[in-house]
């Protein structure tokens, strides 16, 4: 093998293992009305982790207490080191 291929794959290498990752963070949004099947409106608030557009990369949370998904959006944030978008609003009781 001469230099230059092996610098050629040298760089191929390096190339491959600094590829960046698209960009994701943990979503947190609502409330929303969601009718259930019996027809009943309950509210509900989502977590997910999402892409750069704010779509679903995975699982979607749907959640009917806004502390509970609050907590959940901020653990996953933490443990995932994402970053938390924060689009929801608290309903006054």
């Amino acid at each position: 093998m001469n230099t230059s291929t092996a610098t050629a794959r040298n760089n191929n290498a390096n190339h491959t293992a600094t590829a960046e990752k698209p960009w994701r963070g943990i979503f947190f949004r609502g409330p929303q009305m969601i009718k259930t099947n019996t027809g009943k409106e309950v509210t509900m608030w989502s977590v997910y982790q999402g892409d750069d557009r704010g779509n679903p990369a995975g699982r979607v949370y749907e959640i009917k207490d806004y502390t509970r998904a609050e907590k959940l959006a901020q653990v996953m944030s933490h443990d995932r080191e994402l970053e938390l978008i924060n689009e929801s609003a608290e309903i006054a009781a």
